[in-house]
């Protein structure tokens, strides 16, 4: 039995979340999440530090998480 599809890879790893962010900063989440959206009272240097932070390990946000929290598509 032979297939042509393509097996997926192995080394893909999964999204980095803003748990890992904020651990990797030493900041809790909800400052984490704050830092990224621009938004919350913090010192410039705690919003660069988790902004280069998230950089280094490639954070990307999660536009369908982010839909289903605010109970908004964003599709209209």
């Amino acid at each position: 039995m032979s297939s042509d599809a393509e097996p997926a890879p192995v080394s893909a790893k999964p999204p980095v979340t803003l748990r890992e962010v904020a651990a990797a900063a030493g900041v809790s989440v909800a400052t984490a999440s704050k830092a990224l959206n621009g938004q919350g009272r913090m010192t410039a240097e705690t919003r660069e530090r988790i902004r280069e932070v998230a950089q280094r390990l490639g954070f990307r946000p999660n536009h369908l998480a982010q839909s289903l929290l605010r109970k908004r598509s964003f599709l209209s």
